[in-house]
C-alpha cells in the first residue's frame, strides 16, 4: 500500500532527534520514489500539528475520548506515539490504529 509505506517512512523521519524539517523536506523533492509525494504531505500535516500542539490537544481528547491527559501530553505532536497510543487504550492493532488516524489527519 503505497499511502501506508509513505506513513511508515515518514513517521521514522519525523521522530529522529535533531530532526530538520527543511533538510528532510528537500531530501523527498530529490528523492527518485514515486511515493514521495505521500511521504512529503505527511511530514507537512504532521509538521503543522507538532507546530501547533496546544490547539490540537482538544480535538484529540475529543476524537478519542479513552486517552488521558498523559497520553496526549506524551503524545506532543507525533504521529506514531498517537498510534501506539490508540494502540494501548483502544486495543486496536497497527494497522487499525493508522485508519482510525487517517481521517482525522486528513482534515488539515
Amino acid at each position: 500500500m503505497l499511502y501506508g509505506d509513505a506513513e511508515i517512512w515518514s513517521d521514522r523521519y519525523r521522530e529522529k532527534e535533531g530532526h530538520d524539517y527543511w533538510r528532510d523536506l528537500r531530501c523527498l523533492r530529490a528523492t527518485p520514489w514515486h511515493g514521495a509525494g505521500a511521504a512529503l504531505e505527511a511530514i507537512m500535516i504532521w509538521g503543522h500539528i507538532q507546530a501547533n500542539w496546544k490547539r490540537f490537544q482538544p480535538q484529540i481528547r475529543h476524537r478519542w475520548d479513552k486517552l488521558t491527559d498523559e497520553d496526549v501530553a506524551r503524545i506532543k505532536g507525533h504521529r506514531g506515539v498517537l498510534i501506539d497510543c490508540l494502540q494501548q487504550r483502544y486495543g486496536y492493532g497497527r494497522e487499525e490504529a493508522q485508519q482510525e488516524v487517517r481521517p482525522w489527519e486528513h482534515q488539515f
